[in-house]
């Protein structure tokens, strides 16, 4: 009646959800084409201008808008008094209603009083009526809206990341299935059954097993069919494979199988070879073995159940007479009969590295993993020589040049062969990425890890070793920089911390800002140089040393590990890290000699002076005589004249990343030695 009395115009009482008038500084407003609340204080009760020109409803505050400084003189005020009109969802702020001005203010710079959230809500459209308790829904719009913060975008997230797990959920032509019915229940039976059908005809045609009636105190072993898909990265086109496998696990050992030991290749050898090839422009090529175990005899005497979709009369087995996949010793069979024709054909094993054949007379190397392999040759004729023999004994598929080895794209260019492994580095980040911040090195400065201590939890320690092995492959094949990253996390694999996910998330996201770098072969004419650093102290005050061996220029092999031995000083550290460096440098002058007949220079280098005194001069003090005898294998490398030993100064230590977190112009320069 008092604002009635004074403004001529009509008010309604507007009622609290909770029954009872509202004693708080909001009202239900209605005002021309544009809803405002008014708060008025008379009496206790609050009141609301009333318009009967709409219909709709709008909760606001009164509230302060700051004034732009542009239009503001020194002595007037710096705000307006005002009142909420509706929410800038684009512009993510408000639209005032000013009456002393009679105008409208969009702004986000506001107060208001008594609260740090806007407590309006728009409803158009809607007759007015008094505001009922609504249920708790925080899937519904008013409670969407009723929750709206200015800057917020934890909801975005939210349904970013829902998406994102949409997105990962496996599609009908994805799945593969786990056994024989579930591939024939599937909707691509047709497929899987013509690649049942073709492994089947396989193995008869390379007489896998006979079958003959199975005696009744014969033993026997089951089998199972493996499915897989494989999707051609060019075309696209997918081809669905079946495999044969036997339970190995239920062999009898001394009846059904001996020996199963079976040497398999190294990242070095592979890289040696083609930095090798670059150097003096030979010939590259690829092979697969088609069904590769298969065309290796049994050494021992298996029977096994028929495969399922094999039609076999009832009380029949198969006799194996070649190595099916999944027994024991089948990786040995082919390793011995694939051994067994290359020294047919005139090829020697190498005495350091039994995955290098090389043929002195036709001047070609080949590296063998399991069934895959590489070949480098002076000459095609030197390459024909070795295609014949081999096709006398196995099938096998050969390519010019080579693209894709164990994971690791391969490019060769005018200057040599850059390695990679972008798909396995996408996949990892794609699963376990959080996607919050680019790095540009893999752990924070001077960074330091601990283990947790019992008052900590462990969180997740399964995926977390899940990405760490994943990682370490990476590594181990084209990735320097990121070893004493992993190598850090690795120690904390069996109970991994906030801080070591952290950590992890940090180095994913330094994968991700140079995913696309690859390993750079390009020789020189350095010969072998090998560069040691420690870094002393650490947790349970054990060292860091890392070693980074180049061929030619070329990074082919480094590490970053923990010493096993404390080291009582810096000098201490850097002389057992020079000496294991050494050994591996040994290695690799021993293997070029023994595969390409040329015998190489060793160069030893490193960047603490005590540690090359005690090297060269046998210098025994009691800061160093306590060392194990072991390491002064340097010593007599530098007697015998097989290695030199030179200092470099630190900031020219190419294995300064192996031991220690970098900051981003130092690990620059680190990278800059071998990443393209």
């Amino acid at each position: 009646p008092a604002y009635e009395s004074r403004t001529k115009r009509c008010c309604i009482a507007v009622q609290q959800k909770c029954g009872g008038y509202g004693t708080d500084d909001t009202a239900i407003v209605r005002f021309g084409e544009c809803f405002l609340g008014i708060c008025l204080h008379v009496g206790g009760i609050h009141y609301q201008q009333h318009s009967k020109r709409e219909n709709g409803t709008f909760n606001a505050s009164r509230n302060t808008v700051q004034r732009e400084t542009a239009n503001r003189q020194d002595l007037d005020d710096r705000a307006h008094k005002g009142h909420v009109v509706i929410y800038l969802q684009r512009a993510k702020g408000w639209l005032f209603y000013v009456p002393g001005a009679n105008k409208m203010i969009p702004s986000a710079w506001a107060t208001f009083p008594g609260s740090s959230q806007l407590t309006t809500m728009l409803r158009k459209g809607q007759p007015f009526e008094p505001q009922k308790k609504e249920a708790n829904n925080k899937m519904g719009i008013p409670f969407l809206l009723n929750n709206l913060r200015l800057g917020d975008f934890s909801r975005e997230k939210k349904f970013a990341e829902q998406e994102q797990t949409a997105a990962k959920i496996a599609k009908p032509s994805d799945v593969i299935p786990r056994t024989y019915k579930e591939a024939m229940r599937s909707h691509e039976s047709e497929e899987w059954s013509r690649a049942i059908e073709e492994e089947l005809q396989n193995m008869k045609r390379m007489d896998v097993f006979e079958v003959a009636p199975l005696d009744k105190m014969q033993h026997t072993i089951n089998g199972g069919w493996i499915f897989a898909k494989k999707i051609n990265n060019l075309s696209g086109q997918v081809r669905y494979k079946a495999r044969y496998v036997a339970r190995g696990n239920k062999q009898c050992y001394n009846k059904e199988y001996r020996e199963t030991f079976a040497l398999t290749a190294t990242f070095s050898a592979l890289r040696l070879l083609l930095t090798w090839a670059a150097k003096h422009n030979w010939l590259v090529h690829s092979f697969d073995f088609t069904a590769a175990y298969l065309n290796a005899p049994m050494d021992m005497e298996v029977w096994i159940k028929p495969p399922d979709g094999m039609n076999v009369p009832p009380n029949m087995g198969c006799r194996l007479k070649k190595a099916l996949y999944g027994t024991r010793q089948a990786g040995r069979c082919l390793w011995e009969h694939l051994g067994g024709r290359l020294k047919a054909l005139g090829f020697s094993k190498s005495a350091f590295n039994n995955s290098v054949y090389f043929n002195f007379r036709n001047n070609a190397m080949t590296w063998i993993h399991v069934d895959d392999g590489v070949v480098i040759a002076q000459t095609k004729n030197d390459l024909d020589d070795l295609k014949q023999g081999l096709e006398r004994s196995f099938l096998i598929k050969w390519k010019e040049g080579v693209e894709n080895m164990i994971g690791m794209e391969i490019e060769r260019q005018a200057a040599g062969f850059t390695l990679n492994q972008k798909r396995l580095i996408e996949s990892i980040i794609s699963k376990h990425w959080d996607g919050k911040r680019a790095n540009a090195t893999p752990l924070p400065a001077k960074s330091k890890v601990y283990t947790m201590t019992r008052n900590d939890q462990i969180t997740d320690q399964k995926s977390f070793l899940s990405i760490v092995g994943s990682l370490s492959y990476v590594a181990n094949g084209t990735r320097p920089d990121i070893s004493f990253a992993v190598n850090l996390l690795a120690r904390h694999a069996q109970a991994p911390g906030r801080q070591h996910w952290a950590m992890l998330q940090h180095l994913l996201g330094y994968l991700h800002q140079t995913q696309r770098q690859g390993l750079r072969l390009f020789p020189n004419d350095e010969e072998i140089a090998v560069s040691s650093d420690a870094s002393w102290g650490g947790e349970f005050s054990r060292s860091t040393h890392g070693y980074l061996l180049m061929v030619h220029g070329c990074a082919i092999a480094w590490s970053s590990k923990r010493l096993a031995m404390v080291a009582a000083s810096t000098s201490n550290a850097e002389y057992m890290a020079l000496s294991l460096a050494s050994r591996q440098g040994m290695w690799m002058r021993r293997l070029i000699r023994d595969v390409f007949g040329k015998s190489m220079r060793l160069l030893l280098l490193c960047d603490n002076e005590s540690a090359i005194k005690i090297s060269k001069d046998s210098v025994s003090n009691k800061r160093t005589r306590h060392s194990d005898r072991d390491f002064y294998i340097v010593n007599e490398m530098l007697y015998n004249k097989e290695a030199e030993l030179e200092w470099v100064c630190t900031r020219d230590m190419k294995a300064n990343g192996l031991t220690k977190s970098l900051g981003p112009l130092l690990h620059q320069q680190f990278c800059s030695h071998f990443l393209s």
